[in-house]
């Protein structure tokens, strides 16, 4: 059966439902609300709202089990029949893939723009980092951060700027595991030089 067809029938379903709906209320109040509430409808104004639309329902299911099965051919998910019901669960391969996606996510230019949080500040602050190699997305990360808050480039991986250095962006670290390779000096009026974070 087409779609078209499917969509169509669930929408007369629905529509009988309604008017079952209406008649009914019509039906279970006194006389005089009985009257008015038969008036408005003859009228065409008392057509009521059905809380769920079928076909909309059936359209998002159909696509939600599209996707799964989508998934299931990936080898993302497995699906498990037991008697009459079934069941989904996430492979090996689909928990590799969801770490993927969190991690290109957290160290996603999006997640270093820290625009928002510019504050200036009569001194100076200054952040060096020591990021492995092979952490090239962190590297890649907390540089964006610093072009963010309008940081310059001092020598290799190490930035100088009057912005505050934001509380968000402390625990952003923390959620990366760069704390450890991220130092954040902040530097007084008399050139003495003392560390924010340790």
């Amino acid at each position: 059966m087409k779609e078209g067809k499917i969509e169509k029938i669930l929408g007369l379903l629905q529509g009988g439902a309604e008017i079952t709906a209406s008649i009914l209320d019509v039906f279970l109040c006194d006389y005089n609300t009985s009257y008015k509430k038969m008036r408005k409808m003859i009228d065409g104004e008392g057509a009521l709202y059905f809380k769920t639309n079928w076909a909309e329902a059936y359209r998002e299911r159909k696509q939600f089990y599209n996707v799964l099965n989508k998934l299931k051919k990936e080898g993302l998910v497995a699906k498990e029949i037991k008697n009459t019901s079934s069941s989904w669960s996430i492979t090996k391969k689909g928990l590799n893939k969801l770490q993927a996606l969190k991690s290109h996510k957290l160290f996603s230019r999006y997640s270093a723009d820290y625009s928002g949080h510019k504050k200036k500040s009569n001194e100076f602050f200054m952040v060096i980092f020591d990021i492995p190699e092979k952490d090239r997305r962190k590297r890649e990360w907390i540089r964006f951060v610093l072009k963010s808050l309008n940081f310059s480039l001092l020598q290799n991986s190490v930035w100088i700027g009057k912005n505050i250095i934001p509380g968000q962006l402390i625990h952003d670290l923390k959620d990366r595991k760069m704390l450890d390779y991220v130092h954040i000096f902040g530097v007084g009026n008399q050139g003495t030089i003392k560390e924010i974070i340790q």
